[in-house]
């Protein structure tokens, strides 16, 4: 199987990546629940905290991958002037 790719396509991949990460990003928090039970009140603090967590996690790793395809951005760049030469 070959892939043709090219600056320009490695560059849009960058940016809809960075794109997305700004969307994990911005999800609003979900609204706590009034909850009077003291250990289910707890339990959804705990909830709440490990999806804040997990929303974070998934910002960072798209943030990540953005620089990595940057950086293949930049090395392909390199690769296809000195193809031209």
């Amino acid at each position: 199987m070959r892939i043709d790719v090219d600056t320009h396509v490695l560059t849009g991949l960058a940016g809809a990546v960075r794109r997305a990460a700004s969307a994990v990003d911005g999800l609003a928090e979900p609204r706590v629940p009034e909850v009077t039970a003291v250990g289910a009140a707890d339990a959804v603090r705990m909830l709440l905290r490990v999806a804040r967590e997990q929303r974070d996690d998934v910002a960072s790793c798209l943030r990540g991958t953005a620089a990595l395809v940057e950086t293949a951005v930049a090395d392909y760049a390199r690769a296809e002037s000195r193809a031209v030469r």
